[in-house]
């Protein structure tokens, strides 16, 4: 597993996503970060956690580890893209609603 975690860290290197400040600060959660990276629900689990804290837990991460932590699990959606989102994602069936409302005002425009 550390061949393909080092994998991802170049990838991430060559990329320009490099995540510095977590690295630096919070190496602990960069390796739970690059455990879960091939599994989707364990990702999905991973950065759930760490973006949406909880409220009895501490102050969370400064603003700008927040923002490497959410550059990656951009670059893991975009490198991994899924059909079937996260049963949390409250947008993952916003397509699907769109596309059916569209389908029936062409069938009420058309009988109409």
């Amino acid at each position: 597993m550390a061949t393909d975690q080092n994998a991802v860290l170049v990838l991430l290197e060559k990329r320009q996503l490099f995540p510095h400040l977590l690295s630096q600060k919070y190496p602990h959660v960069l390796s739970k970060i690059l455990e879960a990276w091939e599994s989707p629900e364990a990702i999905d689990a991973c950065f759930q956690g760490l973006m949406f804290a909880e409220p009895r837990r501490k102050q969370g991460f400064p603003e700008n580890v927040m923002t490497e932590i959410f550059a990656l699990a951009k670059f893991h959606d975009s490198l991994y893209p899924r059909v079937a989102s996260s049963p949390l994602d409250i947008w993952s069936h916003s397509l699907d609603i769109s596309n059916s409302k569209s389908v029936l005002t062409d069938d009420v425009a058309l009988k109409g």
